[in-house]
């Protein structure tokens, strides 16, 4: 693809003192362009997923929590029971 872009010969003359010739200039202003996309897409997570909305995330929580089977009885998760006898 081929675009014009007007700029002011103070623009020029710095692009050109910059990159060098025509086609390291090309590849410049590919990169600006390509820099300025990505800044514009949403941030993605850590592990490369994009964010999710609330509504999103209640849904998926919601969704495994009913996918883990209940308990026929209360679950004792109390500290005495998890660190009980440790350090007697």
């Amino acid at each position: 693809m081929t675009v014009q872009i007007p700029i002011t010969p103070e623009l020029e003359a710095k692009l050109r003192a910059r990159t060098g010739g025509s086609e390291a200039l090309a590849r410049f202003v590919a990169a600006a362009i390509e820099e300025r996309l990505s800044a514009l897409e949403p941030e993605s997570t850590s592990n490369g997923s994009r964010p999710v909305s609330d509504e999103e995330w209640s849904a998926e929580f919601r969704r495994r929590l009913d996918s883990h089977r209940p308990l026929a009885h209360e679950a004792d998760d109390s500290r005495e029971t998890n660190y009980g006898r440790r350090g007697e």
